[in-house]
């Protein structure tokens, strides 16, 4: 006797499903296409069956798009503004864009019952690599600060090359030495040992 189907048990399947290397981007929104979504159900519950029902039209004329999937009697629905690539609602929308958004409307359904689930949880792949992305943009949009060694190393050179410490700051924008950021650092750092090297090799030729 086979397992019953349940809305656990379909959520349990579809939520495994690795979509990382079928997901597709436009502008700011991640997709995935709805012929490999539908697909990849079929051949999980090829009894499974879609339907749309009446889309609703605002004030502004924008409109929403409603759809409905059902699995062995089990249905869950899930609606969606007829938008643009970038995720803003398009006002008295034509046929083609109207068909769009109802088969994006389908996807998102599907992701309700656990299929891509994740791009709708604003996460773009579901594994390690979205940690890795979202913590390297945290990064570059927050730098860390300078470490302690490297502090110390600057403020060594820029003593031993003489170098205008008040052009340094207006430089990289700054006004103390220690509010450099660790990239800006490790630039300066580089530019100081170049300099450095430049006046050793000065130095060793007046001598010869």
């Amino acid at each position: 006797m086979s397992e019953k189907t349940t809305f656990a048990s379909i959520w349990a399947t579809l939520s495994q499903v690795d979509v990382s290397d079928r997901i597709e981007k436009k502008g700011d929104l991640s997709y995935l296409s709805w012929a490999w979504a539908w697909g990849t159900l079929m051949e999980h519950y090829p009894q499974a069956e879609y339907s749309f029902q009446e889309p609703e039209t605002a004030a502004d004329g924008s409109v929403m798009i409603y759809c409905t999937v059902t699995i062995d009697g089990l249905s869950r629905q899930m609606w969606l503004p007829v938008m643009d690539y970038r995720n803003r609602a398009i006002p008295s929308p034509n046929a083609f864009q109207v068909n769009t958004a109802r088969m994006r409307c389908l996807v998102k359904c599907l992701g309700i019952w656990g299929l891509g689930w994740s791009i709708y949880s604003g996460e773009d792949l579901p594994n390690a690599e979205a940690d890795k992305a979202a913590e390297k943009l945290k990064q570059e949009q927050n730098p860390p600060k300078m470490n302690d060694e490297t502090h110390a190393e600057i403020v060594r050179l820029i003593s031993w090359t003489k170098a205008d410490e008040a052009e340094f700051l207006k430089y990289f924008k700054v006004a103390r030495i220690s509010d450099l950021t660790q990239p800006h650092a490790e630039i300066a750092l580089q530019k100081l040992q170049i300099k450095q090297n430049e006046m050793e090799m000065a130095y060793q030729d007046k001598d010869k």
